[in-house]
C-alpha cells in the first residue's frame, strides 16, 4: 500500500491541475478562473493541498482535523463569493455582473 500512497503524492499536483482545468471547461461558474489568475492559483493550491492531505491521513485511516475543516470551509466561502461575480451579461445567480 505504501507505494500507492507514494504514487498518489507524486501525482498530486498534476491531478489537481487536471481537476481544475476540467472544472473550468465543464462548469460555467468556474470559467472566471480563466480571467482571474489569483483565483486560479488559490483554487489550484487548494486542490493540491486536499490531495496531499488525503494521502497523509489515509495510511492511518485518520480523519480530517478541525483546522483542516476550517480551511475547507474558508475555501468554500471564497469560491461562493467568486462565483457570484460573474462576467456574463446576466450574472450567475441574479447578482450584478462585473
Amino acid at each position: 500500500m505504501g507505494s500507492l500512497f507514494a504514487e498518489l503524492a507524486r501525482r498530486a499536483t498534476t491531478n489537481a491541475r487536471r481537476e481544475v482545468e476540467t472544472y473550468v471547461r465543464e462548469i460555467p461558474e468556474f470559467g472566471i478562473l480563466d480571467t482571474d489568475p489569483r483565483a486560479m492559483a488559490e483554487t489550484l493550491e487548494y486542490a493540491v493541498w486536499f490531495r496531499r492531505r488525503t494521502v497523509e491521513l489515509s495510511p492511518g485511516n485518520s480523519e480530517l482535523r478541525d483546522d483542516d475543516l476550517s480551511y475547507i470551509s474558508a475555501m468554500g466561502e471564497l469560491r461562493a463569493g467568486a462565483g457570484c461575480r460573474s462576467t456574463r451579461d446576466n450574472g450567475c445567480c441574479g447578482c450584478t455582473p462585473r
